[in-house]
């Protein structure tokens, strides 16, 4: 990630994801620490719970804004 201030997004569908913006997009899901889901690219939140990385996209362009959009 650049030198910049990330915007994080917690999803509105998903209480336990959010999405950092910035030159890049990271999507991560909160849950406890040593759960079956506890993989590379986990980081520890505290001593119960940790964010593990879903997905991460570096193919795109410089972001302005960012959003998330609630289910219609």
């Amino acid at each position: 990630m650049s030198g910049s201030k990330p915007d994080i997004l917690w999803s509105p569908h998903h209480p336990d994801r959010y999405v950092i913006c910035d030159s890049e997009l990271g999507l991560y899901r909160i849950g406890p620490v040593g759960s079956s889901e506890t993989k590379a690219g986990t980081r520890p939140l505290s001593e119960e719970t940790a964010a593990t990385l879903l997905a991460i996209n570096s193919d795109t362009p410089v972001h302005e804004m960012c959003g998330l959009v609630p289910k219609a």
